[in-house]
């Protein structure tokens, strides 16, 4: 069953490494793209995706408010939500988790760990 997702992030060069990533865990994944929060919500009205990556720094709004927002719509309540950014603190990751996120990623540096990290969210093995 192809797994689709959901990548939430200003950063246009963000989407084509983590499609990079994907490819490279050798699952079978859809996987779209909103460069806004308003973006995204609007395209959250007619699809269901299995998993939300969702930066925190993006212009207007940010990725807490927009978890906030994404977490009030009804037939996403079960949609793992993972904030998914260079800003991920300790503090940061509290608020996320808080507020409904599934787990919080800081952005890493090396494309393999960015493929490992992919491959434990799709076989649901994540650690935070």
């Amino acid at each position: 069953m192809e797994k689709m997702i959901l990548l939430v992030d200003d950063d246009e060069d963000e989407f084509e490494l983590f499609i990079e990533a994907l490819h490279e865990t050798h699952f079978t994944c859809d996987c779209i793209f909103a460069k806004t929060a308003e973006q995204a919500l609007n395209l959250l009205c007619y699809t269901v995706p299995d998993t939300i990556f969702l930066d925190y720094n993006m212009p207007k709004i940010n990725g807490l408010k927009c978890l906030t927002k994404i977490k009030q719509i009804t037939n996403l309540k079960d949609v793992p939500v993972i904030l998914y950014s260079n800003a991920i603190t300790d503090e940061l990751s509290k608020i996320a988790i808080s507020l409904g996120a599934t787990l919080c990623i800081k952005k890493p540096n090396k494309f393999n760990t960015l493929v490992e990290i992919l491959h434990q969210v799709l076989t649901n093995r994540w650690r935070n």
